[in-house]
């Protein structure tokens, strides 16, 4: 099982407390919580999103958009004293807040990983 340590700055809150982030749909969306994974390399860290309009009919190109913004302007900006070891970011969107690494089926959730490069988010290459 791998293990994740919960990072310094980890903030879980509810949609009514929480501030909501800026994305390219305009669906409210918040920032749930941040995990730091230091046992795979790279280092990565993981934000957690919680947009409840998500679904699965959600158009994907729109979500996308919302992903590498999320990542390019709020997750890479806020990578902290953690950024010196992270080598990706792994950013997730989730109709509702989950316990990381539950299976569930009713819950809608879209992720993509991004590199690193001088500060900026990259889609991570695909293996062929």
């Amino acid at each position: 099982m791998i293990e994740f340590i919960i990072s310094a700055f980890v903030l879980t809150a509810t949609a009514n407390a929480a501030p909501n982030i800026p994305v390219p749909s305009g669906a409210p969306t918040y920032l749930f919580e941040t995990l730091h994974d230091t046992v795979t390399e790279p280092h990565s860290l993981r934000f957690r999103y919680v947009q409840q309009s998500l679904s699965q009919d959600s158009d994907f190109a729109i979500v996308a958009d919302d992903l590498f913004a999320l990542c390019q302007n709020h997750a890479a900006p806020n990578l902290g004293k953690n950024g010196a070891d992270v080598g990706q970011i792994i950013v997730s969107i989730a109709d509702r807040e989950t316990i990381f690494g539950e299976t569930r089926p009713d819950v809608t959730q879209i992720f993509e990983v991004f590199s690193i490069e001088d500060g900026q988010c990259a889609w991570a290459e695909v293996l062929e």
